[in-house]
């Protein structure tokens, strides 16, 4: 059976399935990025809802195998 990996981000599982270890912690990466860019223009756009800018603020994403 060939090997299949999916990203748990945040806590939740991710539809997506990566053909490599590789290929799945890019693509956990990129949901990474685009995490810390929307908490940063929440930041912006309402910056009196939180005490600090969200610098700290970070999703953790971890790389799991699954059966094909």
């Amino acid at each position: 059976m060939p090997r299949m990996y999916k990203i748990i981000f945040d806590g939740y599982e991710q539809d997506g399935v990566y053909s490599t270890y590789e290929e799945a912690e890019a693509a956990a990466w990129v949901m990474v990025d685009d995490f810390n860019a929307g908490a940063a223009d929440l930041w912006a756009m309402n910056p009196g809802d939180y005490e600090e800018e969200m610098d700290g603020a970070t999703a953790n994403f971890e790389i799991v195998e699954v059966n094909a």
